[in-house]
């Protein structure tokens, strides 16, 4: 994941706030206060399947934060597209590379919980980065796009053990503020799938 996100030489000024995210979550669940009886922290990775412009597409997830109690939780997520191909039969098929990142904080509540199992709603609140980069002479070199972005979710996390959880959640990506040429803002809303897996702290 490292790999990837700091692969993105040319995009700095966009993405840098999402490099700066990657970082923070990397630390996030370590600096919890293990002293505390009812605090708790969390690192996960997780592939996010979604759909852009109805064309399928794979997100690179990475989330973290504390929990306490049991039942709240604060954090972060940071998701980048997995591949940067451009999409088919939109104005990004004139484009090299075309890539997809958001991310922010989050927070959640457990809803209900069992032995093996616990499923939480949680909701994130972030901003967004769409970069499309062309050899063509004849179009600009570089095209950025910052947007705003809410996405609920439903998390499923299964209790392998006391440190480890597999997880599936359901969510739904709403965005706004899409400015480039050939987009909006329902180019990047849709519904989307994630498994991963999660260590607690």
């Amino acid at each position: 994941m490292l790999i990837l996100i700091f692969s993105i030489q040319d995009d700095k000024f966009t993405f840098m706030f999402f490099r700066l995210i990657t970082l923070a979550l990397l630390g996030f669940a370590l600096i919890a206060p293990a002293q505390a009886q009812y605090h708790s922290s969390y690192a996960a990775t997780e592939l996010a399947f979604t759909e852009i412009s109805r064309q399928s597409r794979i997100f690179l997830g990475a989330r973290g934060g504390w929990r306490f109690r049991n039942d709240v939780s604060i954090g972060g997520n940071l998701y980048t597209l997995l591949s940067t191909s451009p999409l088919s039969g939109s104005f990004s098929s004139r484009a090299d590379s075309f890539q997809v990142m958001y991310g922010g904080p989050t927070i959640g509540y457990t809803i209900l919980r069992t032995q093996g199992f616990e499923v939480s709603v949680n909701v994130l609140f972030g901003l967004g980065g769409l970069g499309l980069r062309y050899r063509d002479p004849q179009v600009e070199a570089r095209r950025y796009d910052m947007f705003v972005t809410v996405q609920p979710e439903v998390l499923l996390l299964a209790n392998v053990s006391s440190s480890f959880r597999l997880f599936a959640a359901g969510s739904y990506r709403y965005v706004t503020g899409v400015n480039t040429i050939g987009y909006s803002d329902e180019f990047l809303s849709e519904a989307g799938a994630a498994v991963g897996f999660l260590f607690s702290l």
